[in-house]
């Protein structure tokens, strides 16, 4: 085990490397500079301002500078607002895209097992098809349209729910629905799909010749097995969510770091870029391996493997 959580470790920290390697490249390579306006600066004052910055440095330079200051956890300034460094945005706005996406995670993985339950006990009825139907509308659909379409329904036409801002808990529900869309119908396409298979297999015939009632052999041993490519699509699934919520967050108007991370490509704020990417990347590395840890206590197999071995 601990030869696995080494490799793992070592494995994060490669991807991290390559990952700030690359956007700091790309970054680099996008035209304009964090200074460009459309009435140019004066020279002299452009090359105080890129000299404070460090821009003036040879590009190599600059790039095993920023690695130092990654390394002490120390992000950088930000070059559109003066008085904060990411650290400081990410601090006082990663909360909220925090809470987003775990309200949409929750929304995903309740209702997608839900509704991928009760479409395979209801196999080829009008409720399976029904909630096919939704699923399939979840998949296709892209996620700004979707906002647009419940803004309209649920904010406008119905009053319900605000259609934009932050504070309230209302607020939460039609963006976390947006994000959740996508990966609700997934899993319930899997779920109906693996219990389909799973409630023909001689384990559950023999568990409910047994006398066991319906619900045992449904949430013991059905839905434990049939869960098991969900927990496997956590990674993803967090990555998914995440980031989409960075254009979720401007359409409803949410000041989470979606917002600083669109606005900083437009503005070439080349530490903003860097700093939010490798948060994100490090986050969603970690979940990944939290994952593949917690897979054994679902999986039986995995633990005899680690026995034999």
């Amino acid at each position: 085990m601990f030869s696995f959580i080494l490799r793992k470790l070592l494995y994060l920290l490669l991807v991290v490397w390559v990952v700030a390697s690359l956007t700091f490249v790309l970054a680099r390579a996008i035209p304009g500079g964090p200074f460009t306006r459309e009435k140019p600066l004066p020279p002299a004052v452009l090359r105080n301002i890129e000299a404070r910055y460090k821009l003036d440095k040879p590009l190599i330079s600059q790039y095993f500078s920023y690695m130092g200051n990654m390394l002490r956890l120390d992000l950088g300034p930000s070059f559109r607002y003066e008085a904060l460094s990411v650290n400081d945005i990410i601090r006082q706005t990663f909360p909220v895209s925090a809470v987003l996406g775990f309200f949409a995670l929750l929304m995903a993985l309740s209702f997608g097992l839900l509704f991928g339950t009760l479409a395979s006990l209801y196999q080829n009825r009008w409720q399976d098809s029904l909630l096919m139907l939704f699923s399939l509308i979840g998949v296709s659909i892209p996620g700004f349209i979707l906002a647009t379409f419940f803004m309209y329904f649920f904010g406008f036409q119905l009053g319900w729910l605000p259609v934009a801002g932050w504070g309230d808990p209302a607020h939460i529900v039609l963006p976390a629905l947006t994000l959740a869309a996508y990966p609700m119908a997934f899993i319930a396409k899997t779920i109906r799909t693996n219990m389909l298979e799973i409630l023909n297999n001689d384990y559950i015939k023999v568990a409910r010749a047994k006398g066991l009632p319906d619900r045992i052999v449904l949430f013991r041993h059905a839905i434990k097995n049939a869960i098991l490519p969900v927990i496997s699509y956590l990674g993803p699934l967090i990555a998914t969510i995440f980031t989409g919520s960075f254009i979720i967050e401007s359409i409803f108007a949410i000041p989470g770091l979606g917002k600083y991370f669109v606005s900083s490509i437009y503005d070439r704020d080349y530490t903003v870029i860097l700093g939010v990417t490798v948060f994100y990347c490090t986050l969603l590395v970690l979940l990944n391996f939290l994952v593949d840890l917690s897979y054994a206590s679902f999986d039986p197999r995995i633990r005899i493997i680690k026995k034999n071995d």
